[in-house]
């Protein structure tokens, strides 16, 4: 190696395996333990590097991009402490089946015995949202690690893997060779006995099938696995249903419109009480988000029967097909032929006028929606009158992909934020509208310009700044010398920004993001907008 060769260390070959391997997103929020990763992922162009300014938009991006790319994303995380504040969104992907490679950076090993302030369990912190957790031993054995770790990712529905970093293995030299990848596991073969008892119900039933229903979950809501299931209906005259919460729904036009599970308790109660028999696929039982006094957890009548045609982790399309044979579906209709009656149809929708309501924004919004388009519902926490109108008119709208909501996480002081999920999306090459938008008050996007906007003032409490913007100068006169702002062009050389120069005590006014001040280093990424 010649003087001018730059030096390949464990982070280089950390990062040529995840590309080998067909990582090749990074969403990061590194530190100072993760630097000579970072300069790893610069030094390779095929490798896309998202910046994210919180944990929680890091991790809520990687979900919503491996969920549209059904390809692992990867997360650079700072520590124990990082990792901590991207739990939340990790929860989510968990739940939702994601693929998804975090690697969180350690100190170095031989720092660790001296107890620096951001020392942690990184194990236990990762062990709740993680299916797997490995950590690095030596710069040589990186390349081994992240091999296992997109390994384990890839294993049928999605899962978590957590590869701990530590900083001298990524600055450390070694000559080891990327891992080349290993071949991803296959979903599970169904059980034939659970298809059997599944089939067994259908038939000996359907005489009495409108008290039958299958609930469809997982990649069973893609376009082949709904065309499946409603040919199953169609042949037995079950209904269709979806859980409530979904990683994605392939939805719109051409499609299956296929409702979901009640999110509100009595509403649910009632959808699902004449229930009989229910047949899961990719799925579980209806619960209750919640619990509450005198109300049941299970959302099914005490008699009903449940049935486990295929667990998430078995290859639900291959079940979806066996049971169709088992019940007598044509095989000339289980090569993506859905059932017509079941599939949404084009209608005339023309823009409205006149007064806006949630009728008419509802309709706006249908009638301009381009084509694959991605929708996320966040309608839990979002004004109702609004939720009400966009779903009744799904079957309006051009093909597209629906995203289903899950815990939202809190950040900070500021309110509670819905979950970033849209750079990923961005990333993943869709557009995406957000429905929780349409509302009249985004309560996650006032926070997060409160928190801009309040991250921007210095902490002025004395009570002379609880003068008027009129008064500036009285105020100023009646401060302390230690208690007043330093102008521009100070002693110290720093020219300070107007919106810092004074500031009264009381609420701030909100102001649109746009005109938010931002570091001119930072190269904002693409924008989520609002639908209306």
């Amino acid at each position: 190696m010649t003087p001018s060769t730059p030096l390949r260390t464990g982070a280089d070959l950390l990062c040529e395996t995840l590309l080998a391997n067909g990582v090749d997103h990074c969403f990061a929020n590194p530190g100072t333990s993760e630097m000579h990763f970072v300069a790893a992922l610069d030094r390779q162009p095929a490798m896309k590097c998202v910046l994210g300014l919180f944990e929680g938009v890091v991790t809520g991006a990687a979900d919503g991009f491996a969920r549209m790319a059904d390809r692992p994303a990867c997360t650079l995380l700072h520590t124990g402490p990082g990792l901590a504040n991207g739990l939340a969104n990790l929860h989510n992907a968990k739940r939702a089946g994601t693929p998804m490679v975090n690697v969180v950076g350690d100190h170095a090993t031989q720092h660790l015995a001296f107890d620096a302030p951001l020392t942690s369990d990184i194990d236990g912190l990762a062990r709740p949202m993680s299916h797997w957790i490995g950590r690095s031993s030596s710069a040589d054995a990186l390349g081994t690690l992240a091999q296992q770790a997109v390994h384990e990712a890839s294993t049928a529905p999605g899962r978590i893997a957590t590869l701990i970093l530590a900083a001298d293995h990524a600055w450390g030299s070694t000559s080891a060779p990327a891992s080349a990848p290993l071949l991803a596991a296959a979903p599970k073969a169904p059980s034939p006995e659970a298809i059997a008892q599944a089939a067994c119900a259908l038939k000996q039933h359907a005489t009495d099938a409108s008290n039958t229903m299958i609930l469809v979950g997982g990649r069973a809501l893609r376009d082949e696995g709904l065309a499946l299931a409603s040919q199953i209906a169609a042949a037995t005259g079950a209904r269709l249903l979806a859980p409530q919460a979904n990683a994605r729904v392939q939805r719109g036009l051409g499609r299956v419109m296929i409702d979901r599970v009640p999110y509100v308790v009595d509403v649910a109660l009632k959808r699902l009480g004449d229930v009989k028999r229910l047949i899961l696929i990719g799925s579980k039982a209806p619960v209750g988000f919640f619990g509450y006094p005198g109300k049941p957890s299970s959302m099914l009548p005490p008699d009903c029967e449940v049935i486990c045609a295929a667990r998430p982790d078995e290859d639900l399309i291959a079940a979806l097909r066996q049971l169709a044979d088992a019940v007598g579906v044509p095989a000339a209709l289980q090569h993506g032929t859905a059932h017509a009656p079941l599939l949404a149809q084009t209608r005339e929708l023309p823009l409205p006028s006149g007064v806006l309501s949630a009728s008419t924004v509802a309709q706006s919004v249908v009638a301009q929606m381009p084509a694959q388009s991605i929708i996320v519902d966040e309608r839990q926490l979002r004004p109702r009158f609004l939720s009400a109108q966009l779903p009744g008119r799904a079957a309006r709208l051009p093909a597209n992909h629906w995203r289903g909501h899950r815990h939202r996480p809190a950040a900070g002081r500021w309110g509670r934020i819905g979950r970033a999920a849209a750079p990923g999306d961005h990333a993943a090459g869709r557009r995406q509208r957000d429905v929780h938008r349409a509302g009249p008050v985004d309560a996650g996007a006032r926070a997060i310009e409160r928190a801009d906007h309040h991250l921007r003032q210095p902490p002025l409490r004395h009570p002379a700044w609880r003068a008027a913007a009129g008064g500036r100068r009285r105020a100023r006169r009646q401060c302390p010398p230690h208690a007043r702002p330093r102008r521009s062009g100070d002693r110290l050389g720093f020219r300070w920004p107007r919106a810092w120069a004074w500031r009264p005590l009381g609420p701030t006014p909100l102001k649109p993001s746009t005109t938010c001040w931002r570091p001119p280093s930072v190269v904002p990424g693409p924008s989520i907008e609002a639908v209306i």
